[in-house]
């Protein structure tokens, strides 16, 4: 599957709420007040930052999408079969200069 594909997949799946949240993501979200509608409303405007091919849960990618607030959130997911959720994050310093650049 190209980046193209896989980027699709995401954003289609996404939009409709069709992922599941590991249980690390689901505390993650909680944690940092990210609602499923804010992720749902992240992944279907996503563009990829980084791909992962040998993550441990199998091939992933981080993405980073914007909510209809504003607010960026970044997403690791599996990039094949069930669209597994491994972390939830908004990108803040001092970690990302910006929402799609490393600090």
């Amino acid at each position: 599957m190209d980046e193209e594909e896989i980027i699709s997949r995401i954003r289609r799946r996404g939009a409709v709420g069709n992922f599941v949240p590991t249980p690390h993501a689901d505390a993650a979200m909680k944690e940092r007040f990210i609602s499923a509608a804010e992720v749902r409303q992240a992944l279907a405007n996503a563009e990829i930052l980084e791909l992962y091919p040998g993550y441990v849960w199998g091939p992933c990618c981080l993405i980073v999408g914007v909510t209809q607030q504003g607010r960026y959130i970044h997403v690791v997911c599996t990039t094949a079969g069930t669209l597994w959720l491994v972390t939830v994050y908004e990108p803040v310093p001092p970690r990302w200069i910006t929402p799609k650049q490393r600090g």
